[in-house]
């Protein structure tokens, strides 16, 4: 059960931190903050899961 608690607090904390991205990538106003943001995703290939806030 130890092992089960770890995996959803794992899956807590991705969830956490992708709505990080995600408030951030509403708050910039830069474009170049932006495409700088953009890059680093693609670099880490974790670009799919803000697809939808890449194209606005």
């Amino acid at each position: 059960m130890v092992q089960g608690l770890g995996c959803n607090i794992s899956i807590l904390k991705t969830e956490e931190l992708k709505e990080k991205v995600r408030r951030k990538f509403n708050d910039t106003n830069d474009e170049s903050e932006l495409l700088k943001s953009i890059d680093s995703l693609h670099r880490l290939d974790v670009a799919y899961h803000f697809s939808q806030e890449m194209e606005t």
